[in-house]
């Protein structure tokens, strides 16, 4: 395994003009000690990189021994993408860079590289081998810039490795999961939603009235009325005239020619100039309000179908709200219990709104785990070690309301020789309240499970459940050749128990001799 400068000074560049937000570089101590995690970083390197994604670019500066052929392949006349460090191959850095270009081998560039590094980020070369988080401010392209922004997490073994990237791994995934989810939020409620169509559907179907108010039919139609009134009055004067296609100034030639305007104004005026300004509306009617009217109409359907889309989407935007907080409620303890941290809002909201802030509250969040991990790991231990002094061999699996059955027949086996486990008695000769490390601690070391269910709902509550589905898997891979029994109070309703269990051996809850001869 190697570093070369080069190629460490280039990928800065290339970081700080690159899509990402944080650059996550492993450095090696360029020592034997650290050949087990290098081994393992290139091993993992694809799936440390699927861990990483979006949020964070992953790039080592290892060498691997079946690469040892095509070392010396560098052009110092290339580009700075070619210049690039060998790198996990996501689709977003895959357009980098398509060779493998080394420049410099051997442990004499490794320790100089090693150096060169610790001076760049002020490191002690102490903390090495070790992973660098670095962030960048995307106001500043200064290479120096970056000196100051980084977090180091030194690695002394696998364990480290992998609590390293336990933290990464779910802001990563939080972000896949909530990004697409709040894309479509922005996207759809961007439309415009039911209440804004209704109001623009409201004021074009007022357009539509007002012009509709003296079309040209409404016109024609009052004057065939006010025809139809004056024919009625001209026939009481013994006159019968056709009026229907005759205009105003018509009209009032025939009244003056037959002698009739004087009377007719005088009782009929109102009537008279009625004609008179219906007439004149006709004269003068624009047909575009026609036209008007029926692009008006056009639109009102579009709009309606849009009020029906709108509902429709109305709907969805309530389910992806709905989802939204299902993601982040599930992430929100998702936080709690694997990195042990009470309050995750603050994280969360760091990253939900890229905070300036965000880069110390990883470094925090990160640099609490590994610590919390590592008294975790050491309890684990003393658990570990504490189950095998213990020397299990019969794990008894029940719920709380079984715990008095289970304890008579953890009794029973006890004085017959055997060393059973029920958490009721057990976990105080263990001494310690981890509870789902203890119980894995103990069915990886216990040859035989039985399960009680004196109510067969038992069995399929969440803790009972998770104990015999670990231990069917452990028979199932042939990790395990012991026996899985369960207890019911009828064996013949042994036919309602999940499959797993009820393949196996059933006994009734009256017979605990049977058991303890069984197991012998």
């Amino acid at each position: 395994m190697y570093i070369t400068s080069i190629k460490f000074k280039l990928a800065l560049k290339w970081f700080l003009h690159s899509e990402y937000d944080y650059l996550l570089v492993y450095a090696s101590g360029a020592n034997k000690l650290d050949y087990e995690i290098s081994r393992e970083v290139l091993t993992y390197r694809q799936l440390i990189d699927a861990q990483t994604g979006d949020l964070v670019c992953f790039l080592h500066f290892i060498e691997s021994e079946h690469e040892q052929d095509s070392l010396i392949r560098a052009n110092h006349t290339d580009s700075i993408e070619n210049f690039m460090i060998y790198h996990i191959n996501t689709e977003r850095v895959r357009r980098l860079t398509h060779r493998d270009l080394y420049c410099g081998v051997g442990l004499k560039t490794t320790y100089e590289t090693t150096w060169d590094l610790c001076e760049f980020f002020d490191i002690m070369q102490c903390e090495l081998p070790a992973f660098i988080l670095i962030h960048r401010d995307r106001s500043n392209t200064d290479l120096l810039s970056l000196t100051h922004q980084y977090s180091l997490f030194s690695i002394k073994n696998l364990e480290d490795l992998h609590s390293l990237l336990t933290p990464i791994k779910i802001i990563n995934n939080y972000q896949s999961d909530i990004t697409p989810i709040r894309d479509k939020l922005t996207k759809l409620q961007k439309i415009p939603d039911a209440i804004e169509i209704q109001q623009q559907i409201d004021s074009i179907r007022r357009g539509i009235e007002t012009l509709k108010k003296e079309t040209i039919d409404d016109l024609c139609l009052k004057r065939t009325e006010v025809c139809h009134a004056i024919h009625l009055i001209l026939l009481s004067y013994n006159k019968n005239f056709e009026l229907t296609d005759m205009n105003f100034n018509s009209f009032k030639e025939l009244l003056t020619k037959e002698g009739l305007i004087n009377e007719f104004l005088s009782k009929h005026r109102d009537l008279f100039n009625l004609f008179k300004k219906i007439d004149k509306k006709i004269r003068k009617w624009n047909n575009s309000k026609n036209d008007k009217i029926e692009l008006l109409i056009d639109n009102l359907k579009q709009k309606q179908n849009a009020l029906m889309q709108s509902q429709s989407i109305k709907e969805q935007i309530n389910q992806l709200i709905q989802k939204e907080e299902e993601i982040i409620n599930t992430y929100k303890k998702t936080i709690k219990e694997t990195l042990l941290i009470d309050n995750s809002s603050e994280l969360l909201y760091a990253v939900d709104n890229n905070s300036s802030t965000l880069p110390l509250i990883i470094e925090k969040t990160i640099s609490n785990y590994l610590d919390k991990n590592q008294v975790i790991r050491s309890i684990v231990r003393d658990i570990r070690d504490k189950v095998h002094q213990q020397a299990f061999d019969i794990f008894i699996s029940c719920k709380s309301e079984d715990y008095k059955y289970g304890e008579q027949l953890f009794h029973l086996l006890s004085n017959r020789g055997f060393h059973p486990f029920i958490a009721s008695k057990s976990l105080r000769a263990v001494g310690c309240d981890l509870y789902s490390k203890v119980i894995s601690e103990v069915i990886d070391s216990c040859k035989h499970m039985i399960v009680f269910a004196t109510d067969q709902r038992y069995v399929e509550s969440p803790y009972v459940e998770s104990e015999w589905s670990m231990f069917v898997n452990e028979l199932k891979a042939g990790r395990k050749t012991g026996k899985l029994l369960t207890i019911i109070p009828d064996p013949i309703q042994g036919q309602k128990l999940p499959i797993d269990l009820r393949q196996r051996e059933i006994f009734p809850t009256d017979n605990y001799e049977a058991i303890c001869d069984y197991l012998k």
